[in-house]
């Protein structure tokens, strides 16, 4: 009976060894997986803070966009109002010349009837 109880000893002094081993493993399985997480959480975190960068990048953009539109429209107008602007010089040009030129012929008149005048009262003198 004592070499079955020294069996028995034996036996499980091998199965306490083999428990101990599992139980090495399963600590270092604890200390990864612990690490994965944190790891995971880490990723989640840099994720987060990507995915906010990239929304805050394409609503800049967006702006971006928005404001060069805005700047294509305000440039289009102010060709328009410059073309606008140089059509009413042009007109203006084209009306003072027409006016110079009829002034130059109102004092042309001018000058004859006041010359004939001129005659006239020199006629009338001699009477």
């Amino acid at each position: 009976e004592e070499e079955s109880l020294r069996a028995q000893v034996k036996d499980l002094e091998e199965k306490l060894e083999t428990l101990k081993m599992k139980r090495t493993e399963d600590k270092k399985h604890k200390i990864q997986l612990e690490q994965l997480q944190e790891w995971r959480s880490k990723m989640q975190e840099q994720q987060n803070e990507l995915q906010k960068q990239l929304k805050e990048a394409k609503k800049e953009a967006k702006e971006a966009l928005e404001a060069k539109e805005h700047y294509m429209e305000e440039m289009a107008d102010t060709a328009d109002a410059i073309e606008m602007a140089t059509l009413d010089k042009e007109m203006a040009e084209e009306r003072a010349e027409s006016l110079q030129l009829e002034a130059d012929a109102l004092k042309e008149r001018v000058d004859e009837l006041t010359i004939d005048l001129e005659i006239l009262k020199h006629e009338i003198e001699e009477k």
